[in-house]
């Protein structure tokens, strides 16, 4: 794997937290309402924004890694990095979440939703670092 710099990742991994937690923000309401009468989500516990950080480094780490070595060099190589990122990982996953698991659609696009931002931002943030 290319070396990485370690402001970069940091601000990406900084970049993903903040991007779910607005996205979220935003459309909680509509995730809450898109449950419907199925359960609530578990409560929140003291590890649950460590393991967010943790999950924001490790997505920032995979995604700038997989731009350095692919050669992305501007913001259009990043977008399109970060929308094959995502039509390959998330869309495939949630629609199979739906298909096969019976996970309801539209919490699944809502949680999709997000990780097509997250992912859009970080290629973004890799084609213009």
């Amino acid at each position: 794997m290319p070396e990485l710099d370690v402001v970069e990742v940091l601000v990406a991994a900084a970049l993903t937290f903040v991007v779910g937690a607005v996205y979220y923000a935003v459309l909680g309401g509509r995730l809450a309402a898109a449950r419907g009468a199925g359960p609530a989500p578990a409560p929140m516990r003291w590890w649950t924004m460590p393991a967010e950080v943790v999950r924001s480094l490790v997505l920032a780490v995979a995604v700038l890694g997989l731009a350095a070595a692919v050669g992305v060099d501007d913001a259009g190589a990043g977008l399109v990095l970060g929308l094959v990122l995502f039509a390959g990982f998330p869309l495939v996953l949630w629609s199979g979440a739906v298909v096969h698991e019976g996970t309801p659609p539209a919490p699944a696009a809502l949680h999709a939703g997000d990780w097509l931002v997250k992912l859009l931002a970080l290629g973004l943030l890799a084609g213009v670092w």
